[in-house]
């Protein structure tokens, strides 16, 4: 055990052996030490947000911090260890000093850390300066803090409003896209998604909305909100620490579907929902999801005309996670101007084809860690197809530019495609008019694992 007291160090204490009796035990405390100093960073960097974290000096630097994951005491301590390898950690002041108590002996190996303004997959999600080895109540230590290298960004706001009444919707939900990429969201409900920080951007009760740190570039933004039509808006630019206000964005109230799902016997619809994506809008939409009654009945408004592919995705709190799917390939079609859409929908179980590329000619995903790919084995990949047709020959799967599956931590299936269950033949062409392909018989909610590697 770990005795804690004010004015004094950690003091690990061990019972030798079961008490057999009830008589006082006597501990003795270890002398408190300190460390305090303060954080230096580059011209336009402030110091909002930075932790500084003090452990153990004596062990190596990278078992204390260890790269890209979060640096945080927890007070546990690990087995064979009689004290937290982190001891303690601050908030450093708006002049960016810090004073750290009652720590054990040294050295310390300490850290300045703060979550980056743009994460990214490559250089991880803190920006973090550590001083080894330091001497026990130093008091002038001065930690250099690097400058965060994340791209320039920017914020965009505005409100959004019936169009009938000019009145601010009290729930809108606002996304951006960038490259048909959802990269930002806000609602009214607390939901944020994307670079900003909590607290840092959101859609007040009156529509007004902020999105900040998005980086420099051009967006797509959606706008929707309940009973109403989504609005889209492309050309969106993001300047370097500017914020764009966009004029009010005026929601038309869009047309209502109601329905039924049927689908196998003993099907359970609690906590299910339908996803509408719209098939004709480029790039897609934001999906609608719309929530089934226990009979499988659902109504939900603000669709546009057009037509959508529905899916009911797989619930991840239950332990079959089956996905439904039309059982017909049914379409929901929303005419123009209509105010209401009937829409009943027989669904069945559907499984999942993953596909993996083993060809070595392929160049390797950019998440695997390596020397980046010759430019000829990056234009061989490029050139490659890969294609999986349903039982009709119909394409449920087309992709132009593809990678050699990786076998880093992050490397899954190359593609993983839900369908119905039926016979299907995955392809891969290849630039110099050769190809591979290979048959699969799929069943309901199987996972099906398909390699196409050169013969």
């Amino acid at each position: 055990m770990t005795v804690l007291a004010r004015g004094f160090a950690p003091t690990p204490w061990t019972l030798a052996s079961p008490p057999v009796s009830l008589d006082p035990v006597t501990i003795v405390l270890l002398p408190s030490h300190r460390l305090a100093g303060r954080v230096a960073v580059p011209p336009g960097e402030t110091l909002t947000d930075i932790y500084v974290v003090v452990g153990d000096g004596s062990v190596a630097v990278e078992s204390v911090f260890p790269p890209r994951e979060i640096i945080l005491p927890t007070g546990q301590v690990p087995r064979g260890r009689a004290l937290p390898i982190l001891y303690s950690g601050i908030h450093i002041d708006a002049d960016g000093r810090f004073s750290l108590e009652d720590l054990p002996d040294g050295p310390y190996h300490v850290a300045a850390t703060r979550q980056r303004r743009i994460p990214t997959l490559a250089a991880g999600t803190w920006v973090t300066a550590i001083v080894p080895n330091v001497r026990a109540d130093t008091n002038d230590l001065v930690i250099q803090f690097p400058a965060d290298d994340s791209p320039p960004i920017g914020s965009i706001s505005g409100r959004v409003t019936d169009r009938e009444t000019g009145k601010r919707l009290r729930d809108p939900t606002v996304t951006v896209l960038r490259d048909g990429l959802e990269v930002g969201r806000i609602s009214a409900d607390g939901d944020v998604f994307g670079p900003q920080r909590p607290g840092t951007g959101g859609v007040d009760g009156t529509g007004l909305f902020t999105l900040k740190s998005l980086p420099v570039g051009t967006y797509r933004l959606v706008a929707s909100a309940g009973g109403h039509r989504a609005a889209t808006f492309d050309g969106i630019e993001i300047r370097d620490g500017e914020t764009t206000a966009m004029a009010p964005i005026p929601l038309e109230r869009g047309t209502s579907v109601v329905g039924r799902v049927t689908g196998p016997e003993g099907a359970d619809w609690k906590g299910r929902r339908l996803r509408f994506v719209q098939a004709d809008a480029t790039p897609p939409e934001v999906p609608i999801l719309v929530a089934l009654g226990a009979d499988g009945s659902f109504r939900s408004s603000g669709f546009r005309a057009g037509a959508y592919a529905v899916t009911m995705p797989a619930l991840s709190t239950s332990p079959d996670r089956v996905t439904y799917l039309p059982a017909s390939g049914e379409r929901l079609v929303v005419g123009e101007g209509a105010a209401e859409s009937r829409f009943e929908l027989t669904v069945a179980e559907a499984g999942v084809i993953a596909l993996q590329l083993n060809d070595d000619r392929l160049p390797p995903a950019p998440w695997d860690a390596g020397e980046p790919a010759p430019d000829a084995q990056s234009k061989f990949g490029a050139a490659t197809r890969v294609t999986l047709r349903g039982p009709t020959g119909a394409l449920v799967y087309d992709q132009t530019g593809v990678y050699r599956h990786g076998t880093g931590v992050n490397s899954g299936p190359d593609a993983s495609v839900t369908t119905l269950p039926g016979r299907y033949v995955a392809r891969m062409d290849f630039p110099d008019a050769t190809f591979v392909e290979e048959a699969v018989d799929l069943v309901a909610r199987a996972l099906t694992v398909v390699k196409l590697e050169k013969k």
